[in-house]
Parts: C-alpha cells; structure tokens; sequence
C-alpha cells in the first residue's frame, strides 16, 4: 500500500493542532503532565519553533520541530 504524505510548514492551525496532540499524549496517556480543560499542551519555545506537519488527506500524521 503507497500513502502519499504532504510535507509542509505548520500555519496557526497546525500549531493548535500539535498542541493538542501533545496534551493527549504526554498529559492523558503519559502522564507526564497535568491535564488541562484546555486540552493543549505548549512550552515557552513554541513560539520560536519551526515546524514541519507531514498530512495524508488533512489530517496530522507526524511533526518535527526546529529550533532556530
């Protein structure tokens, strides 16, 4: 089976959309930190992150974070 990934810079969207999949891991299933009502999970650097979304038919299946 071939899956087509679409390689693209994270917009507004994407970045609520990674923050959210970080609450659900690392604060619901982890446990490594405490669940919010908001259900996301950012830190002090996201705001300098660069981040790469990979997307099969709009949905988020993977992101990388850069430092600059």
């Amino acid at each position: 089976m071939k899956i087509k990934l679409k390689l693209i810079l994270a917009n507004s969207w994407h970045r609520k959309e990674i923050y959210r999949i970080r609450h659900e891991i690392y604060a619901s299933e982890l446990k490594q930190h405490a669940e919010n009502a908001g259900a996301k999970l950012s830190d002090s650097v996201d705001k300098f992150n660069t981040y790469v979304v990979a997307l099969t038919k709009g949905d988020t299946h993977l992101f990388i974070n850069r430092n600059l």
